[in-house]
């Protein structure tokens, strides 16, 4: 008996000559009145109005009157450091970064300026160069600020979340055990340290800092999942489910938590709550379906399996059947299938990932509740999804 069941998805010019004679003249009468400013910690300056101006508009974001004003500031006193550092700056935030560039190669060469400064310009350069993908000229520049600026924790910090996405865990820890110890407030280092420590299976350490991160910060998501992940490694899923709970809660469009949800809520003993989990899952990846197939006791269905597909069969069901449903796929392919047994109007009932070798499901003597139609759904988990699945129903009456 075919029985169609269709899954829903969720879901800026150059003067002319005259009026450049104009100009300069206007500017050395400026420069003539213009007092110069002792203030401390800063060299003697001439355009300290200017300076003022220059600065009050980088404060408030007004980065084009910024550039403007910091460019006459440098024309007046061109061994003044700082003006050229926050030039720089108002170009990225401007995104004219070979102006930046030319600005920051100048303070880094400058003599007067001091290694703050340096450290400073360094690591924007930095900065310019990893979102470039110049990942070696970063990691270059970032080293070269800590060695201006060494208890400072920018540059610990930022070459810390290249090497973790490098996946070189044990720079990216010990530059982020740096940050918290320089800095021991600021919060999201100890986000990267509980991911950093789970990637090195580190697990009660990736608890601890999960847990001060999120006294800190209670609506990030990912810290949730990070906490829940470090739980299952250790198989304290009691303690994972509730962290799951609330990263789904915040974010629930993040699909992969409902697969780490329902295989706990299997580990638990709660098969229709994993079922549910694994059902939202296939609803957020579902990309196509086909409801065309039905399943005969002892027949087996040869299907080919691709990102986001989803097959529904069904099959008639007896009250008090013991069914079984397992998937088989060649061993060099290992399809990460997934299995959702439903009843005729999609409620979940029991399901299964990787309950067999090599990634196969199977949901073993299930008891059928009730005479109907019964609904089977097969999918893929998160691992590889391309290639063919044999689905085999065996009843025992």
């Amino acid at each position: 008996m075919c029985y169609s069941v269709k899954i829903v998805r969720q879901t800026l010019m150059r003067p002319p000559m005259r009026k450049l004679a104009i100009f300069l003249l206007s500017l050395a009468m400026m420069t003539a009145a213009l007092q110069p400013l002792a203030a401390q910690g800063t060299p003697p300056i001439v355009g300290v109005d200017v300076y003022q101006r220059a600065s009050n508009a980088f404060d408030a974001q007004q980065f084009e009157q910024a550039v403007s004003d910091y460019s006459i500031v440098i024309l007046l006193n061109p061994t003044f450091y700082e003006p050229y550092i926050r030039r720089a700056q108002s170009y990225i935030a401007l995104e004219q970064y070979d102006l930046a560039m030319v600005d920051l190669n100048h303070v880094i060469k400058l003599p007067s300026a001091d290694n703050a400064t340096r450290g400073e310009a360094y690591t924007a350069r930095a900065e310019i160069y990893r979102d470039q993908n110049n990942m070696d000229a970063a990691l270059a520049d970032f080293a070269a600020a800590i060695r201006a600026t060494p208890d400072a924790p920018q540059a610990y910090y930022e070459r810390g979340q290249i090497y973790v996405a490098q996946a070189e865990y044990d720079k990216a820890l010990k530059d982020m055990n740096q940050v918290s110890s320089i800095a021991p407030d600021f919060p999201t280092t100890y986000y990267y340290l509980g991911v950093i420590n789970n990637q090195v299976e580190a697990y009660d350490d990736a608890i601890k800092h999960f847990d001060t991160f999120i006294k800190t910060v209670t609506d990030d998501y990912r810290a949730y999942a990070g906490r829940a992940d470090a739980y299952i490694q250790t198989e304290q899923f009691q303690q994972a489910l509730p962290d799951l709970n609330q990263a789904l809660e915040i974010e629930p469009r993040a699909a992969s938590l409902y697969l780490q949800r329902g295989m706990i809520q299997n580990e638990l003993g709660d098969q229709p709550a994993a079922a549910s989990d694994y059902l939202q899952w296939v609803q957020a990846i579902l990309s196509d379906q086909n409801t065309d197939l039905t399943l005969r006791p002892g027949e087996s269905q040869v299907v080919s399996m691709a990102p986001g597909r989803a097959y529904v069969m069904s099959f008639e069901g007896t009250a008090g059947e013991k069914v079984t449903l397992t998937t088989a796929t060649p061993t060099d392919q290992q399809i990460d299938s997934l299995l959702i047994l439903t009843d005729s109007e999609l409620t979940p009932l029991v399901a299964d990932d990787d309950g067999g070798e090599n990634y196969n499901s199977v949901i073993s003597d299930y008891v059928l509740p009730s005479d109907g139609i019964y609904a089977v759904i097969l999918s893929h988990a998160g691992g590889n999804s391309q290639g063919s699945v044999r689905l085999l129903l065996t009843v025992e009456y």
